[in-house]
């Protein structure tokens, strides 16, 4: 459930779906999407993996499929607020006092999983950039290995899902749009929306104060889509006949069911009551399968370094000593 098996399958997600095997085949792409300020991005380091939150992916993985529950969707909101509740009191309310010394407000949760998916824990929001370069570093930078060109193992690609909001907006909104006061910013009122949630923490906005829980994310061009579905991972409808879905039985047991679609898109929330856990929670979203042998091209393509995507005062400060040696010998800094 968790991954793709093979390229026709996961084609059937997506409203445009590339498999790139060589530099022309990804300029011709890469320059058809530069350009288009619109479009947001996530780059992800294996073409098997599909789009769910950290959350979505321990829930499914290693607790819904362990128990029955009488109502998944309600006892996956309640994982998440034990999350919340649990990362609040860690070390006598470490990040609360110190959100509330810097802010003098309460911290949110909605910075709270900001801060908590970087050290690991489930929650559900997902990473994505306005950067078409930052997303290729972030898919390629830790590849290595030989690859073939014209594989059939979807292990051997990395891919880049992409989608614009303006096409989305049925079933996904922009905090921005709708944020009044920091209530807006609580896990009860979000959830609530009954929508994927855009956070731009880049807008000048209240939101600003994300940025201060996680500040590589103004280098990183990042914004956040919030998803609390427990089991709708990111992919778009298609107009393909016949679609499979995974469903539980009564007696909470996975099958897999045949369903059949019409052309006009169905309504997504209805399906998701009648019919099971298998459904895309957008409309539209494109994704480009690059092949894993294009990886030094790439990153030369995105002109990017490490320490440019994830600024770091650690290697600043050796970088910063060097500097200062070598303009003492050259004279440009005297004492």
């Amino acid at each position: 459930m968790l991954i793709y098996r093979d390229f026709n399958k996961k084609s059937e997600d997506y409203n445009k779906s590339f498999i790139i095997d060589d530099s022309t085949e990804f300029d011709e792409w890469y320059n058809g999407v530069f350009n288009d300020n619109e479009m947001i991005f996530r780059g992800i380091n294996n073409a098997s993996f599909r789009i769910y939150t950290s959350a979505q992916r321990y829930w499914l993985d290693e607790i819904s499929t362990q128990r029955v529950f009488k109502n998944d969707q309600d006892a996956f909101d309640g994982m998440n607020d034990f999350f919340l509740k649990y990362c609040r009191k860690w070390q006598n309310g470490l990040i609360e006092k110190l959100w509330k010394s810097l802010t003098n407000k309460k911290l949110p949760d909605l910075v709270l999983f900001a801060i908590m998916r970087h050290y690991g824990f489930p929650t559900p929001v997902v990473d994505f950039t306005k950067s078409i370069n930052h997303c290729l570093y972030f898919a390629f930078d830790d590849i290595s290995g030989t690859f073939t060109a014209n594989s059939k193992d979807l292990n051997d690609y990395v891919s880049v899902y992409y989608l614009k909001p303006s096409e989305n907006s049925n079933s996904l909104v922009q905090l921005a749009d709708i944020y009044r006061d920091d209530q807006c910013l609580s896990y009860e009122w979000m959830k609530n929306e009954k929508a994927l949630i855009e956070v731009d923490c880049n807008e000048k906005t209240e939101l600003e104060k994300i940025l201060f829980s996680t500040p590589r994310i103004i280098n990183q061009k990042g914004l956040l889509l919030f998803n609390n579905n427990s089991f709708k991972y990111l992919a778009g409808w298609n107009t393909h006949p016949v679609r499979e879905f995974h469903i539980k039985n009564p007696q909470g047991v996975r099958e897999t069911v045949l369903f059949p679609l019409n052309i006009e898109r169905p309504n997504f929330e209805q399906l998701s009551k009648d019919i099971g856990v298998e459904i895309p929670c957008v409309e539209t979203v494109y994704c480009a399968n690059i092949n894993k042998c294009l990886r030094e091209y790439v990153l030369s393509k995105t002109n990017l370094a490490k320490d440019d995507v994830y600024p770091s005062f650690g290697n600043s400060v050796s970088v910063m000593k060097n500097l200062f040696k070598q303009s003492l010998l050259d004279g440009t800094v005297t004492l």
